[in-house]
């Protein structure tokens, strides 16, 4: 633990010197995201724990801020990104034109092929104008990560199956951002 411990202080410390754009612990909950378990937890809070966020007993709040505001401080150049990502989930097929979200931060990457690694049943092909590349803030660097917050919404404008060209998994989503949603904003507040 004191290995693992002295390796993030040291790669935070670097990235501090090298790059001013974010803080100590914006950088600090990055590492954190893309380097342990804790991401899973994380996320199904996020999808699941609503009224946990409402009735102040949301565990993640810190966490939950600090990547959120990474990604506006990351995003001023107002650029849309396409990044890739992987389950080993099936969804529904019968969604074009639908309007999804993710509800939870999403992980996904510059790379499809790093995206398979995850899982090739229900893969999306994503164009997102509000999720971040976090590669060099990542303790994982290979995986390319762009984080993609819970609160941009996409239009679902194809869906390809293994069998049609084009299709890098069993299913292929294709979304496009269409903006914000956040059922959230000020609810600790309120």
């Amino acid at each position: 633990m004191i290995d693992h411990y002295d390796s993030c202080c040291c790669r935070i410390t670097e990235l501090l010197l090298k790059d001013n754009k974010l803080a100590k612990n914006h950088l600090i909950a990055i590492y954190v995201y893309t380097d342990s378990q804790v991401f899973k937890d994380f996320n199904n809070d996020a999808r699941s724990g609503k009224q946990n966020y409402k009735d102040k007993s949301y565990k993640w709040y810190s966490l939950h801020f600090l990547l959120t505001d990474a990604i506006r401080i990351l995003k001023k150049q107002n650029k849309c990104i396409k990044t890739y990502y992987g389950t080993k989930v099936k969804f529904n097929e019968d969604v074009k034109n639908h309007e999804v979200r993710f509800g939870s931060f999403a992980s996904s990457s510059l790379n499809n092929e790093r995206a398979t690694f995850f899982g090739t049943v229900s893969c999306f092909e994503i164009h997102t104008c509000e999720g971040a590349d976090v590669t060099k803030y990542s303790k994982l660097k290979r995986e390319q990560e762009v984080l993609i917050p819970p609160y941009e919404k996409f239009k679902v404008i194809d869906v390809k199956t293994k069998d049609q060209e084009g299709a890098w998994c069993d299913t292929v989503f294709t979304l496009e951002s269409t903006g914000r949603k956040s059922d959230l904003n000020g609810a600790l507040f309120k």
